[in-house]
């Protein structure tokens, strides 16, 4: 262990052993001085190869490897920060391929700002050879974490933890993330941070490369997913319902009096949230993946699906949580 270490890189992992690995060698190609961070991989219950990739290489930096039982990347994210040693904390998904400037990136936008900053780097997806037709074909704009190429101040909800930086005091003092969502964990922590006095800086130069493609299904269970935590972030902080562009379409149909325009928006939500609209635009979705057909169909196909899947997701999370409106 370095005496010292100036950064604390934070890697959570769940069943990445694919691509941790590459994430870690080129944590080994930064331009930081090697013995300025420490890695520390914080594996929430994997059930592959994850410990022999992290624990079975001799890297060049001092790295740390963590278990915990299966609770979630909010918690592994917290359990790493209280076990590191760094005056800063850059949190690092395992499927991240950062470029050899990231950290020194990082060290920028905190250190150039006010204190208390939190600061997200560039994300990029992989290159599209290595990606499926949907994703090839998609705006890429509404789906991505690429922000473009000028750095400056954003609102809190375009926080992301995948490649986010901060403080350790200003991370304690925020009391880290809140272990009770499985997603919106880094919007939730951005907005306590913007009520404590403290921005969101934007750094494009801080870039990543997201090494992990989502096949249909699992992009539209990630979709149900966020949907459903949107709920719980919207209960946690219901002054918060305007920030949220297209939430009033996901209600009951006749919650609050609707205007005819939101009562139609509704209609059309129901309509593709259904059993049988969800199966038809599934299964013609994958038919022109297959054959790489039809793309601007594919995109409109694409977000009909996704509008139905959200609006599943979102009534599920009334079920369990209730309308704080």
């Amino acid at each position: 262990m370095p005496s010292n270490p100036f950064i604390s890189v934070i890697m959570p992992t769940y069943n990445r052993a694919d691509a941790i690995g590459l994430t870690l060698k080129h944590m080994a190609q930064q331009t930081l001085p090697l013995d300025q961070f420490e890695v520390i991989v914080v594996d929430d219950g994997s059930t592959d190869k994850t410990p022999e990739i992290v624990t079975g290489v001799a890297w060049p930096f001092t790295c740390s490897y963590l278990q915990q039982q299966n609770k979630g990347a909010a918690a592994a994210r917290n359990l790493g920060a209280q076990k590191a040693y760094g005056e800063w904390l850059v949190f690092l998904d395992a499927d991240m391929v950062t470029t050899p400037g990231f950290l020194e990136q990082h060290i920028r936008g905190l250190i150039d700002h006010a204190p208390g900053t939190l600061v997200i780097g560039r994300v990029r997806s992989w290159p599209p050879s290595r990606q499926f037709w949907h994703e090839r074909v998609i705006d890429p704009e509404s789906v991505g974490k690429d922000y473009g190429e000028l750095s400056r101040k954003v609102p809190f909800y375009l926080a992301y933890s995948c490649n986010l930086s901060i403080s350790r005091r200003c991370f304690l003092s925020l009391d880290g993330f809140d272990e009770t969502f499985t997603a919106f964990e880094d919007t939730d922590l951005a907005y306590r941070a913007m009520q404590h006095g403290h921005d969101l800086w934007y750094q494009s130069t801080a870039l990543a490369y997201h090494n992990h493609t989502l096949s249909l299904q699992q992009c539209f269970q990630k979709t149900q997913t966020y949907a459903s935590q949107l709920v719980w972030m919207l209960n946690r902080h219901p002054e918060l319902w305007e920030c949220f562009p297209g939430v009033d379409e996901l209600l009951p149909l006749m919650h609050k009096p609707p205007s005819l325009r939101l009562v139609w928006r509704r209609l059309r939500a129901i309509a593709f949230s259904s059993v049988w609209s969800r199966g038809l635009l599934y299964a013609s979705l994958s038919c022109f993946e297959r054959w790489e057909k039809c793309p601007r169909l594919t995109s409109i196909l694409f977000w009909r699906l996704a509008l139905g899947y959200r609006r599943v997701g979102f009534q599920k999370g009334i079920q369990l949580y209730g309308i704080a409106q």
